[in-house]
């Protein structure tokens, strides 16, 4: 996998994905797949659950799907003031982040145990200041 695509599960995200998917990174020949971001995880666990969600919106936009994020409100609450994984290493977002990281090893085994910490902070980043 040669990029991961974070994007939120509204139409405007998920068409904007498709388009640049199918546009750009299928016609450079790269690979690429998507982290779900903002997840409403309570509401989806009324709906069905968190894996027939995600499974429904990797057909839809027809990437892999690496990873959900949850929506946390806390984290705009805080407003950008830390960055919330280093300051609260057990908290269902920071363990959220790490899932993603491990989860990327299997679309890419190039990465190793440095790598992976470095995306780790480099999703954390992302998802908290996007």
């Amino acid at each position: 996998m040669s990029f991961c695509l974070v994007m939120k599960a509204d139409e405007f995200d998920l068409e904007g994905t498709k388009e640049l998917s199918k546009g750009v990174y299928d016609a450079l020949g790269r690979k690429s797949g998507i982290v779900l971001n903002k997840i409403p995880l309570e509401q989806i666990a009324a709906g069905g659950g968190a894996e027939k969600f995600g499974k429904q919106i990797a057909s839809e936009v027809g990437l892999p799907l690496v990873g959900m994020i949850p929506c946390m409100c806390e984290l705009m609450a805080v407003g950008g003031k830390m960055i919330y994984t280093l300051e609260k290493p057990d908290h269902t977002f920071t363990r959220s982040v790490a899932q993603v990281a491990e989860s990327l090893k299997k679309y890419s085994p190039r990465i190793d145990c440095q790598s992976t910490e470095l995306l780790y902070w480099a999703i954390a980043i992302e998802t908290e200041y996007p």
